[in-house]
């Protein structure tokens, strides 16, 4: 009897102990249950961004009780601890302090928070870049941007970034060729080999010539932005040297702007182009920033605009907020280096650039230093005269011509100029050659220039050839047929938007005998002779326009920047032909694209597309006449434009000149005889000459 009661009381005791341990685990399960979703937004959130920087759970839950509800402490501990790692894996050890560092950091906020920073190099380090890529994309998780009160991209990080001693000047860093490489240096001298070798026979290949320029590009060189007369705010923002750099666009917010403009022009008198500042930045998801900002940028900076959006060396962007400027005496020994260069070109046939014929000339100076900086521009300067002084004493190259292109900045430029008439303007053999062998009047787009160096340095770009077809050559009109039948009708499936074969043909033949219209057909080549893509636009000389049909890739060749390239070569020759019309380029480009409407649920990547080039909606009902009797017009397409006048800021397009191009494109690249007999234009024609001018919005 008694050992049964003492075996009864020994399982209750384990029930009892049994009912215990369950209690306590429910209550931890309850716990964590209750931390999982009364704090589990921001205890996700720490796990999504910090994981991969060692962040372990004890350390998690004591920042979730450290920061208990408040969303602003929240949002306080994920900006500040991503400063503080860098992005970069941490130790326990790194975290405690962290996490001590961040308490004391909590109690000094005042409204929105303020990080303290020295310099900028946090911010350009990759890790960071990653780990705020990382908290930008938890923060659009759904429910979590409610949670947060994201409602565009400005709201993304909410603390002000106090950058200490930065510098900011008016240009922008372009990546170097060994960046393409990730420090590879067995692939970039073959690369340098085999761009050496496509050129060795040409024009007595001189190797010092090519040697500087592929130098040059190697680390990446700088250039000035246009920002004396009207300006988007975009900059660059470095410490100690150019590639200690992050691209920075000022707020739009004319204060700011102008002050940091004023900034700019006072140092640029003492021949300094930037200014040493403390700079309050914030940062932006960057593909949302330029989606949203197109309108504001300007056409001259396109191509830095195009290249950043598309390679920038961050996933963010930095937005500068405002400023203080340095005047003591530490700024005036303040140290930040950068290539100071002039561009030439060994002069062909070919009125554009061509990298391979480029001869630069660069010193690496201190830009934030006046003195110096002057210094190292006329070093430059002389050393390019003695570069042609013996290009003239060897006779197997007497006989070269060069063009002067470009230099950093319009500083540097006119001294180059000024230095050589001045060397023209002597007596004697040398300024004699001097002065028929080297241009120095005109000068090439800057970003041409650049596209051109991208374009022949590129991977996959390398061995793309363009052909103009022409209707006398069979060879050309046999590529002709394979282009339509394959990657063009692939393209334009709906019979009313496709022009046919013969009509193709027949404005071949038709616009070489026109002074009005030339009508042009542009094939893409890979290095085994497949046609890759092609495009076909229309010049008019009359308004000095060019209307571009369509532009369309092998769908294996999207992606690798082949559309942008067959862009690039219709601009070219379009500049051809305004040339031949006496015009120092097209004035206006034009396009028509399908509208949001028309395409439905499709992919819209040319939208994209044409929105990266800078064009903007012309704002009007626009319907493509009919290609033939038997075809429907089309509507819901758009017509959008593009101003080429450098400085031209406009945000509208006289109508009257919108209905000539119209005119021009359905009398000859429609073939309809009388234009003003079309029930379409004649309508769209009537909106134009009412509006006056039509207004030019970014879709």
């Amino acid at each position: 009897m008694f050992s049964f009661f003492s075996l009864f009381w020994t399982y209750a005791d384990a029930l009892d102990c049994f009912m215990n341990h369950l209690g306590l685990f429910a209550l931890c399960a309850s716990i964590a249950t209750f931390c999982y979703f009364a704090l589990g937004k921001f205890y996700r959130g720490l796990d999504f961004v910090f994981s991969e920087c060692g962040l372990a759970f004890f350390q998690k839950m004591r920042i979730v009780v450290m920061c208990g509800r408040s969303r602003l402490a929240q949002r306080a501990f994920f900006e500040f601890a991503l400063v503080q790692t860098e992005g970069e894996v941490c130790t326990r050890r790194e975290w405690r302090q962290i996490t001590e560092q961040f308490a004391v950091f909590l109690s000094t906020i005042e409204g929105a928070p303020r990080i303290a920073l020295s310099n900028c190099t946090i911010l350009t380090k990759p890790g960071f870049s990653d780990a705020v890529e990382r908290y930008f994309a938890y923060l659009d998780k759904p429910g979590v941007s409610t949670f947060y009160a994201i409602t565009d991209r400005s709201d993304h990080w909410l603390s002000t970034i106090v950058i200490e001693e930065s510098y900011i000047v008016p240009a922008m860093l372009l990546s170097g060729l060994l960046s393409k490489y990730e420090e590879s240096w067995e692939r970039f001298l073959r690369k340098y080999q085999t761009a050496a070798k496509k050129i060795i026979s040409k024009d007595q290949f001189v190797p010092q010539e090519f040697f500087s320029m592929f130098s040059w590009l190697l680390w990446g060189p700088s250039r000035e932005v246009a920002w004396r007369s009207s300006w988007d705010g975009m900059c660059q923002i470095a410490y100690g040297d150019e590639n200690n750099s992050l691209p920075l666009f000022v707020v739009n917010d004319t204060d700011t702007m102008e002050k940091l403009r004023n900034v700019f022009y006072e140092n640029d008198r003492k021949g300094i182009v930037g200014g040493l500042c403390t700079s309050m930045v914030r940062l932006e998801p960057k593909k949302q920033f330029f989606k949203d900002s197109w309108s504001s940028f300007k056409v001259e900076n396109s191509y830095f605009i195009n290249h950043l959006s598309l390679n920038g060396p961050s996933a963010f962007v930095t937005r500068l907020h405002n400023f203080s400027s340095y005047n003591d005496l530490a700024a005036q020994t303040y140290y930040c280096t950068a290539y100071v260069w002039i561009l030439f070109e060994l002069v062909d046939n070919d009125p554009d650039f061509n990298p391979e014929h480029g001869v630069v000339f660069f010193e690496h100076a201190n830009i934030a230093d006046s003195g110096i900086c002057s210094f190292f521009t006329d070093r430059l300067v002389e050393k390019a005269l003695e570069h042609f002084k013996t290009i003239f004493s060897n006779p197997a190259l007497f006989n070269r011509k060069y063009r002067f292109v470009c230099g950093l900045n319009e500083a540097v430029e006119e001294k180059c100029r000024k230095r050589f008439s001045e060397e023209m303007a002597k007596q004697g053999a040398f300024p004699s050659w001097l002065s028929d062998s080297v241009l120095l009047s005109g000068k090439i787009d800057i970003g041409q220039v650049f596209t051109a160096i991208d374009d022949y340095f590129s991977e996959d770009m390398l061995d793309i050839a363009f052909s103009d077809l022409s209707p006398q050559s069979r060879g050309d009109m046999a590529d002709l047929a394979v282009f339509y039948s394959g990657i063009y009708s692939d393209a334009f499936p709906n019979d009313n938007e496709r022009e046919t074969l013969p009509n193709i043909l027949s404005y071949l033949k038709k616009s070489k005998d026109s002074n009005e219209w030339n009508f042009h057909v542009i094939l893409a080549k890979n290095h085994t002779g497949e046609i890759v893509g092609g495009g076909i636009f229309d010049y008019f000389s009359g308004p000095n326009a060019l209307v571009t049909e369509f532009i369309v890739a092998d769908p294996e060749m999207r992606g690798v920047g082949l559309g942008k390239r067959i862009w690039n070569e219709i601009l070219r020759v379009a500049d051809c032909d305004a040339r031949e019309a006496k015009h120092s380029r097209a004035t206006y480009a034009f396009c028509e694209v399908e509208s949001p409407d028309l395409c439905k649920n499709r992919e819209m990547r040319h939208l994209d597309f044409w929105r990266r080039q800078m064009f903007k909606r012309v704002l009007f009902d626009y319907v493509q006449p009919s290609l033939d009797e038997s075809l429907l017009p089309v509507h819901g397409l758009w017509l959008l434009a593009l101003l080429r006048n450098p400085g031209d800021d406009s945000l509208s397009i006289p109508g009257r000149l919108v209905a000539e191009v119209i005119w021009n494109y359905i009398h000859f690249a429609m073939a309809v005889e009388d234009p003003q007999a079309n029930a379409e234009f004649v309508a769209m024609q009537k909106q134009l000459l009412l509006a006056n001018n039509c207004d030019l919005v970014t879709f």
